[in-house]
């Protein structure tokens, strides 16, 4: 199974705080707009440090994100042509 990883970075303010309250309303969120969570890892790594993850579906057109503002530094050295995104 291909899955999305999003590990957060605990050295930012607040980075913990968001990693709960994401969890708390991802478990309760069923919408078919949204890829679905299949779990979350909260842990210490090998030095003691908290590593904490959420585990996502794989989707396959990469993010939303990456569709409305494409890197042009990307898009210049895989020479192709820019996404273009529609309502299809």
């Amino acid at each position: 199974m291909v899955v999305a990883v999003k590990v957060l970075n605990l050295a930012r303010y607040g980075a913990a705080k968001s990693f709960i309250l994401e969890c708390k309303a991802l478990r309760n969120i069923r919408h078919m707009n949204l890829v679905k969570v299949i779990t979350a890892c909260s842990s210490t790594d090998y030095q003691g440090n908290d590593f904490k993850a959420l585990i996502y579906e794989f989707m396959v057109n990469g993010s939303l994100d990456g569709w409305l503002h494409p890197v042009v530094e990307r898009i210049e050295i895989e020479e192709e042509a820019p996404k273009q995104l529609n309502l299809l």
